[in-house]
């Protein structure tokens, strides 16, 4: 049988998953790993990172500026989101820390540096 959702009810479900899922321990105070990357985490475990615009940071041997970059950490909740919302889950992920953080994402990546989805 196959079903029939709308946009809007599919970005409200992952949004509602996504808080009831991933929200962190604190949006006010990210744990700062090595600036500029802030870090936040549900009970300590870091699941997503984020990147300030025109910072500096070593990758892969080089020195790049970075985008705001909102970073996947945890191989485990990557799988989960693709397994479960196929690519659908990127935008809404986008909205959701935009909306809680005050952050503007300009592009998703997951920690291997690999990028997800660009918005420029």
């Amino acid at each position: 049988m196959k079903y029939s959702i709308s946009q809007r009810r599919l970005h409200d479900f992952i949004y509602d998953y996504l808080n009831r899922n991933y929200y962190p321990d604190s949006w006010n105070v990210p744990r700062v790993v090595s600036d500029p990357l802030w870090v936040y985490g549900v009970n300590d475990k870091p699941i997503f990172g984020f990147y300030k615009t025109g910072v500096k940071h070593h990758r892969f041997g080089e020195n790049i500026i970075s985008p705001n970059t909102l970073m996947v950490m945890d191989d485990g909740v990557l799988n989960n989101l693709n397994g479960l919302f196929g690519e659908f889950w990127l935008d809404v992920m986008k909205d959701w820390y935009e909306t809680n953080s005050g952050q503007t994402v300009e592009q998703i990546i997951d920690f291997r540096n690999n990028i997800l989805k660009e918005y420029f």
